[in-house]
């Protein structure tokens, strides 16, 4: 503490003294400017995921991201529902997100909280459409399968690692449990420089197999991506047989239990030597044919 000056105020016993004085200290702002993010985007990544980036222009704090079906969110509802990961350079930041709706329209919603708490803007991406799950709603046998899937970075836990470089040998397949061998097609980056990688399982490789499995290792000495394993059910079909004395049972809704199963306008069957009893059964019809 110095003093810097003084002044008095009369003269005697009653005079006073006034004093100024410096404290000395400098006063220091802490971080008060928030992340900027731009460049919202989402795209599908196949029936239930979707990958997206947005850019940032700070290094440190957390990215928390949320797909909804509304075209906006708040903060608040972002960081709550979301999912979140570390920031720990500026630029393009990537996330996949997992658990969607298929056949659905979403927005992906992207906040950033830096290490001082400093909340950055709300970006939203433009809409997308999750695929449709299909008539056989997953794998099929004898049928080509694309599957999609992220890699871990081993350099940064927590984070999947961008554009990883996949090589011959590292993603191998099996089926029911026999022998690993390189898939056909070797797993790609795509889109390319994103953390999203896509792999075809040829005809070949669904036929003839009720499980499969897929490996990832890394061959490199530095393994830059963790290693990973793909398990795929693969449902078996069944070839029902027709003997030479066949009894069909048919069900159908709200019709008249006195007329069988034809096409014809009144609903009868002429001349056919065949025999059909209509059964009430709750709410529906049972029909039998009659050997």
């Amino acid at each position: 503490m110095t003093i810097a000056a003084y002044t008095t105020q009369g003269i005697g016993p009653d005079a006073t003294i006034a004093f100024f004085v410096n404290l000395g200290f400098d006063v220091v702002a802490g971080d008060i400017t928030a992340p900027v993010l731009t460049l919202p985007t989402g795209a599908s990544a196949g029936k239930l995921e979707a990958t997206g980036t947005v850019t940032t222009d700070e290094d440190n704090g957390t990215l928390s991201y949320y797909a909804s079906t509304n075209s906006t969110e708040i903060a608040a509802t972002i960081i709550a529902n979301g999912d979140a990961q570390a920031v720990s350079a500026t630029g393009i930041q990537n996330v996949v997100v997992i658990g969607l709706s298929a056949q659905t329209t979403f927005f992906l919603h992207y906040v950033h909280v830096d290490a001082a708490s400093n909340e950055s803007n709300v970006a939203d991406s433009a809409s997308f459409t999750t695929d449709d799950l299909g008539n056989g709603q997953g794998p099929k046998q004898g049928v080509e399968l694309v599957i999609y899937f992220a890699l871990s970075d081993n350099l940064n836990p927590g984070e999947f690692k961008a554009n990883p470089t996949i090589a011959a040998g590292d993603f191998q397949i099996s089926k029911d449990g026999v022998t690993f061998a390189n898939l056909t097609n070797l797993p790609v980056v795509s889109p390319s420089g994103s953390i999203q990688v896509k792999a075809t399982i040829t005809v070949a490789e669904m036929t003839g197999t009720e499980h499969v499995g897929i490996k990832g290792i890394d061959q490199t000495a530095t393994e830059e991506w963790a290693q990973i394993y793909i398990p795929i059910d693969v449902p078996t079909l069944t070839v029902v047989g027709i003997g030479e004395q066949v009894e069909e049972i048919y069900t159908r809704l709200a019709l008249d239990t006195a007329k069988p199963l034809t096409n014809k306008a009144d609903g009868g069957i002429e001349a056919t030597g065949i025999d059909i009893v209509a059964t009430p059964s709750g709410a529906n019809i049972i029909q039998t044919r009659q050997p």
